[in-house]
């Protein structure tokens, strides 16, 4: 009798310690699932699609996985007239950028990973972008391209502004079996010069 005592608790210290074993992973230690903290970042200079010069900027964290993706180009609006005068008022430096980003957050009863396409419009006064310049009007519209489909969109548009952005993010958890992509178009309109018309796409996975 005394032998099926301790056979019994044996068993259920034994099962009480698998128990253990397998319990859900907390909150805090889920965090670690995916670390969006940047650690390092690479930079690389290529012609896209629309034959425009653009600069890539690849944020990883300190495993090596890519949290962020950012694609930028810029050119300066021309001035319609040589006039000096309209020249100076109504040139300006548009600056186009997307990008896909990997945030850890917590959404549909659960912390997990989701991804949000951002497209961001600037007008300068020059290719510095030292000192932003307002201009007449400003679009930029922005998807966000998951599993080979279309997840969600945004759009701004802003009058007598230097900026206009659009935020579109992941609606559902799914699992990726293709790149995330955020795509945007640009469009800036400026009295005295010609509209510059930009499309950037960023790339993740």
């Amino acid at each position: 009798m005394e032998i099926k005592k301790i056979m019994f608790s044996l068993i259920t210290v034994s099962f009480l310690f698998t128990l253990v074993l397998v319990a859900p992973v907390g909150a805090e230690e889920e965090a670690k699932v995916f670390d969006t903290k940047i650690d390092n970042v690479s930079k690389d200079d290529y012609i896209d699609k629309e034959g425009d010069k653009v600069q890539e900027k690849v944020y990883y964290n300190s495993e090596g996985d890519i949290v962020k993706v950012s694609v930028e180009k810029g050119e300066y609006a021309e001035p319609v007239s040589t006039d000096n005068s309209i020249q100076s008022y109504g040139s300006y430096y548009a600056v186009s950028r997307s990008s896909v980003t990997a945030r850890f957050e917590a959404w549909s009863g659960a912390p997990q990973v989701r991804v949000y396409a951002n497209g961001f419009s600037d007008s300068y006064t020059s290719s510095s972008k030292s000192t932003k310049k307002s201009i007449d009007r400003i679009i930029v519209n922005t998807t966000l391209m998951m599993n080979a489909s279309v997840e969600d969109q945004d759009s701004d548009s802003r009058s007598s502004s230097s900026f206009a952005n659009a935020s579109a993010k992941q609606q559902s958890f799914m699992i990726p079996t293709h790149s995330q992509y955020s795509r945007s178009s640009h469009t800036y309109h400026n009295s005295g010069t010609n509209s510059v018309y930009h499309s950037t796409e960023a790339s993740r996975g």
